[in-house]
């Protein structure tokens, strides 16, 4: 009786077994229309290849098939295939592309905003899926301009992935300034939902108009690290410039080093610099130090608070008049 039994089981999951393998193409077609419409992501893709437990797909494309928000060369799905259900597994992106629009709400990416920052009664962010990317691109435009960003890695995207990135900005504004040439690469990790880059970052010059600050050369390490709920950043440098002007104040060489927040369309920041061969007016300095903070309020003004002090003084001509003037001011 209980070889029967046996074999009867036995019998019933070979049929089982050849059922989901005949009905494997359906299956998981059915499963990734699942997912796509659980989104409610419109999208297309071709079918490479099935199996009972990895799909893979070609040529996906989610939003506007004329100006799609995602491409992706090729796909591959890991599937658990439960008796009660199929979960997803690792998700192979190969040559995904990416756009977004990056402004004072934050950050979008299209018709992907729904799976992004979905109501679902929880925190927006990352979602819950172990990925690997390869050859991955993105371009990031909008009120701050330009910015392309290519990234590799593997792990969960809401904690635990790691990876490379590289990016350039042509022709980047914030704040009023305008920046050109910028240029990083380093390694990225997801942290509890909180992407962090961290590398070198160079800046071939910097603009401002109000107030009127031009730096050129500037070099240093960067940490940025963005919101679990992707909808602010913090950034930290601490590096240095060939030279810094501004009205009435010049140096050969400086040091920087500061945080920047930007969140709900505010930007903070606070900063210690130091100049070196600076002159100020009328006046020389051999070092000059200068910290404090500065905030962006709503109406675009800039509100700042700081401290200067320096070695090395020589007065020029003139510079009684300049005291009295700032005495004035």
């Amino acid at each position: 009786l209980l070889a029967y039994a046996l074999g009867v089981t036995l019998l019933l999951i070979a049929m089982a077994a050849a059922v989901v393998w005949f009905s494997r193409e359906s299956i998981a077609d059915d499963f990734i229309q699942q997912q796509l419409d659980e989104y409610d992501l419109p999208a297309t893709y071709e079918i490479e290849s099935i199996g009972p437990d990895r799909q893979v797909l070609r040529n996906l494309v989610i939003g506007d098939a004329g100006d799609p928000d995602l491409t992706i060369e090729r796909v591959i799905v890991d599937l658990r295939i439960r008796p009660f259900g199929t979960q997803l597994g690792r998700i192979t992106l190969e040559s995904p592309r990416l756009k977004g629009t990056l402004g004072e709400d934050g950050i979008s990416f299209g018709v992907l905003d729904r799976a992004l920052f979905r109501d679902s009664g929880g925190p927006t962010g990352l979602p819950e899926l172990d990925v690997k990317i390869v050859d991955g691109r993105a371009r990031i435009g909008g009120a701050y301009g330009d910015l392309a960003v290519a990234l590799a890695g593997e792990g969960k995207l809401d904690g635990g992935f790691a990876g490379s990135y590289a990016l350039r900005g042509e022709d980047l504004s914030l704040a009023g300034c305008a920046l050109d040439d910028a240029r990083g690469q380093g390694r990225i990790a997801v942290r509890r939902g909180q992407p962090t880059l961290r590398g070198p970052l160079r800046i071939a010059r910097i603009a401002c108009d109000d107030p009127q600050i031009r730096v050129d050369d500037l070099r240093s390490p960067l940490v940025l690290t963005i919101d679990d709920s992707l909808d602010g950043l913090d950034l930290a440098v601490d590096g240095t410039t060939a030279r810094l002007a501004a009205d009435q104040f010049a140096a050969a060489r400086s040091t920087i080093e500061g945080e920047l927040a930007l969140r709900d369309g505010q930007i903070s920041l606070r900063y210690d610099l130091g100049f070196g061969d600076a002159r100020v007016a009328n006046v020389a300095a051999g070092s000059l130090d200068a910290e404090g903070t500065a905030r962006r309020t709503d109406d675009g003004q800039w509100r700042a608070r700081a401290s200067i002090a320096g070695e090395g003084l020589t007065p020029g001509s003139g510079w009684q008049g300049q005291l009295r003037e700032w005495e004035r001011a």
